[in-house]
């Protein structure tokens, strides 16, 4: 069970940050601010403390997307107990 959801947040993460770095070029073509863009712009401005909570809020990020696909997880189980129409 909680392998399934450390998969779900890890397949989810990877996701988003290939669609980030696929729709980066157009955003700066169009002149639009890229939410990648401006992780690597604060890194870069505010050196090791900018880093440092870029990481905090990801691994915060992961933890709280963990836990909810995790209850989902948990409740589809619980749920597949009790089927009516179970094989």
């Amino acid at each position: 069970m909680i392998r399934k959801a450390v998969h779900a947040v890890n397949d989810f993460f990877i996701f988003v940050f290939i669609l980030n770095v696929i729709t980066t070029p157009l955003e700066l073509l169009f002149q639009h601010k890229s939410f990648l863009w401006d992780l690597i712009e604060s890194s870069t401005t505010h050196g090791g403390l900018g880093f440092v909570v870029i990481i905090v809020t990801l691994i915060c990020l992961w933890i709280l997307l963990f836990l909810v696909v995790l209850f989902f997880v948990w409740l589809n189980t619980q749920l597949g107990k009790k089927d009516y129409y179970q094989q």
